[in-house]
């Protein structure tokens, strides 16, 4: 394990030291920089790992020119950092400056290059671009089988970004497939108490979820928060991301007081380990919108939606699928208390952008029609309510 939080202020101590006696920008303080980024990474600091980083990034382009490969890896783990704090379109750039310096410079390691596409690949999912995400994960996995071979973890780390893809594009089966694939690749490769079989079996629960089979995603969840824990500790930010998901299966199952208790503690990891600006916390924020509004909360319900949809409008971008979510929530409690050209409004917003991430005939396009049919109706609009019910059903 890189450290422990009582070695961090030691480690902080040695490198002011270091700075004082060789200077700031010194190139002989990067080992200690890299150590030390290790080390607020392991423990979820990810800003003050980003600064490192990109210390790094400075003292190399100074001493070495803005093209090298020292300099390529120095792009790709800005980049990383970017992603995890959830700075996607800043993240972009650096992976695809570091890509071309890989093409550039090392024009036969497809291994590396294979790895910054996966990255790559990973991004354009986010940012909702799943046409290349998808074309780009093949691409990567299809060099790694073929110049790495099957036990390589950074395959199964495609294989699992793949399964991510294929499942919000609700093709499940094939996300289930690759979910399992993984597990097995990643318990070969770290046994069975690692930080990455916590995500495998995170993302194996979040397709048991989408399939109903929530008996068996709780236990997976389960298992991931206990492995987090002891592995990496009780507050780091990943654990979030669990905890969501959780307190999003017992809000299914109307286990309210157990979803909140789930939610806050979520929270409370969020505003202290993350940006303010931080799109998972606009996602604890918006289900705790949602807890809210099934509790007959309204007032606050509206709040927490308008508080996600704002994060994640400055940090993903307008246009981004995660964007939709909690404006289609946001309109069904519009929709409740008969505001319903208020509901109509977020609905069309809603439908452009799910048309626009993942195409016309996606599931979530049907919903939004049939939604937008039931407002229509609401208001006495036939004609335009059937036409919507029209095309919501042609829709498979």
């Amino acid at each position: 394990m890189p450290g422990d939080r009582d070695q961090i202020k030691s480690k902080e101590l040695e490198l002011r030291e270091a700075e004082a006696r060789l200077g700031p920008d010194s190139p002989e303080l990067i080992p200690l920089l890299k150590e030390l980024a290790e080390i607020y990474t392991h423990w979820g600091k990810f800003s003050l790992a980003d600064r490192l980083h990109r210390k790094i990034m400075e003292i190399t382009i100074r001493e070495s020119g803005p093209e090298s490969l020292t300099v390529a890896s120095c792009f790709n783990k800005v980049a990383v950092l970017c992603s995890i704090q959830g700075r996607y379109y800043e993240a972009l750039p650096f992976y695809e400056k570091s890509l071309n310096l890989y093409k550039k410079l090392a024009e036969h390691d497809n291994l590396a290059q294979a790895r910054l596409m996966a990255n790559i690949g990973t991004v354009y999912k986010i940012l909702g671009r799943f046409a290349p995400a998808e074309e780009i994960l093949l691409k990567a996995r299809e060099i790694f089988q073929k110049e790495s071979g099957a036990n390589d973890p950074m395959l199964a780390e495609i294989l699992m970004n793949l399964a991510g893809l294929y499942r919000d594009l609700n093709r499940l089966p094939a996300a289930e497939s690759l979910c399992n694939t993984t597990l097995e690749m990643s318990l070969n490769a770290y046994g069975p108490e690692h930080p990455r079989i916590a995500l495998c079996y995170n993302n194996l629960a979040e397709v048991y979820t989408a399939q109903g089979r929530k008996s068996e995603a709780e236990e997976l969840y389960l298992k991931a928060i206990e492995i987090k824990e002891k592995t990496q500790g009780p507050e780091h930010p990943d654990i979030s991301i669990y905890l969501n998901n959780l307190g999003d299966l017992y809000r299914t199952q109307q286990k309210f007081v157990e979803a909140e208790t789930i939610y806050r503690r979520a929270l409370e990891i969020d505003e202290i380990h993350l940006p303010q600006e931080s799109p998972y916390l606009a996602t604890t924020y918006k289900n705790l919108a949602t807890l809210s509004s099934v509790q007959g909360y309204y007032d606050k319900a509206e709040a927490y939606y308008l508080r996600a949809i704002s994060i994640y409008e400055r940090t993903l971008g307008p246009d981004h699928p995660e964007v939709a979510e909690p404006l289609v929530r946001l309109a069904e409690l519009q929709h409740g208390q008969g505001r319903n050209s208020e509901a109509e409004a977020l609905c069309y917003r809603s439908m452009a952008i799910w048309q626009k991430g993942y195409g016309p005939k996606h599931i979530k396009v049907g919903e939004m029609l049939k939604m937008l049919s039931k407002l229509c109706f609401a208001q006495e609009k036939m004609s335009e309510g059937e036409a919507f019910l029209k095309q919501a059903f042609e829709i498979k």
